[in-house]
């Protein structure tokens, strides 16, 4: 089943246009969590889970400070400037790879003291992407 979902100022509504026939007339239930979307419709329920950027989970294969590539790949665009503050969880650049986008995040605040990629640069596994310096309390 197909269901277009948008989010609104009273939260998320779906549209069941591309619902077979059958289903037009259930309808589709869907309430906000902490985690994410629970979507309930004919008796059975998924939950959607949302990205937390505040979660280790934001700084996939980065240690510390630094933001490496998870895999061979091309940087197809660099959102973040040397000497830039940044804070944990923002873009800093996308990695194309195996015809998929990744989306590298800041692991946590701080100032980028290295950026040594741009766009169409080609990076290996591992290839320090970004470097984010603590800021000082």
């Amino acid at each position: 089943m197909a269901v277009d979902v948008a989010w609104g100022p009273d939260g998320p509504t779906a549209s069941g246009a591309a619902m077979p026939d059958a289903d037009r007339d259930q309808p589709v239930h869907m309430v906000p969590t902490d985690a994410g979307i629970l979507v309930v419709h004919d008796m059975r329920q998924w939950e959607i889970a949302l990205p937390d950027f505040a979660s280790s989970e934001a700084d996939g294969a980065s240690t510390g400070g630094e933001i490496k590539a998870p895999m061979h790949g091309k940087i197809t665009q660099v959102f973040a400037k040397e000497g830039q503050a940044v804070e944990k969880g923002a873009r800093i650049a996308v990695l194309e790879a195996m015809k998929m986008e990744h989306i590298l995040h800041a692991p946590r605040d701080g100032i980028i003291e290295a950026l040594p990629v741009k766009d169409g640069s080609q990076v290996e596994e591992g290839a320090l992407v970004a470097r984010i310096a603590e800021t000082e309390a």
